[in-house]
Formats: C-alpha cells, structure tokens, sequence
C-alpha cells in the first residue's frame, strides 16, 4: 500500500543519513541494519537500559565544550557527509558522558537540495537559542562561518 511505501522511504532515508553521518564521524546512533521498515541502530543509554537524556532536560556542565563539538558536527555534516540535518535543536541532541549525540536525522536534506541553506539556517537559528538559554551568546553568522571554513 501507499503508506506502506511512505514509511519503507523514511526508514530508508534515515538508514541513509545515518550512515553518512556515521562514516564521518559524527556521533549519531550507529545503524545496524533497516529490514521490512524496521530500523534497527545503536541504543544511547546506560547499562541499566536508560535512554540518554535529551539535552533539553538535562542540566550542562559544559555548554561551550557541548556547543563547539555541536557546531563541528554541523560543518562535518556539511562539508564532508554533504547532509544538513534540518531539525536539529535541544530536542533532537541527546546527551551522553557529557557530549552531544544527534538524533533523528531522517528529514536531513543533501546539500545542494533547494531548501538545504533554508534548513542549515534553522538548524543554525535553533542552536544560537538553545545556548543563549545556557547564558552563552554566540551568533548565527559567527556559527556559519564557523560551518562554511570563511
């Protein structure tokens, strides 16, 4: 059936985007394997089973060293996987052994995809609101620079 074929594109496109992400070193959930539209990765969590907290709720010790390694992740994603995520804010980051892993990735757009700078510069947006809410003020064009090697 036709919605069927919606989620087994879905699956498939975050299979897709992870494993890109993934390959470039960017620490998103590892995926296994998509199977009948199914995709099974990596759980982000502790021994005990508990999922990692996202980083909307948990309280950071170490909001410059989370916001640097983040705004790398975006310019790997960028550069090297030639993704943009399209969705990335505080509820889309989880926090494990205090560094960001980035979920949720199946509405990421290649790069040259028309609504890509759009994209990139919500994702941008949404992560210069998300800090200044931990006090630190950085701005989207110092963030952009940061991403595009200006």
């Amino acid at each position: 059936s036709n919605k069927r074929q919606v989620i087994n594109t879905w699956v498939n496109k975050e299979f897709r985007n992870l494993k890109r992400a993934y390959e470039c070193g960017i620490r998103v959930p590892k995926p296994i394997i998509t199977k009948n539209n199914i995709l099974i990765m990596e759980f982000i969590g502790d021994e005990e089973g508990n999922p990692a907290p996202l980083m909307r709720n948990v309280n950071i010790s170490n909001p410059e060293k989370i916001l640097e390694i983040l705004i790398n992740y975006v310019k790997i994603l960028y550069n090297d996987a030639k993704l943009v995520h399209g969705d990335l804010s505080g509820f889309n980051i989880l926090i494990k052994d205090d560094e960001p892993v980035i979920i949720d990735i199946s509405q990421g757009v290649v790069v040259d995809h028309p609504i890509a700078q759009q994209l990139l510069n919500r994702d941008i947006g949404n992560i210069v609101k998300d800090f200044k809410k931990l006090g630190i003020q950085i701005s989207e064009d110092e963030i952009k620079s940061k991403i595009m090697d200006l």
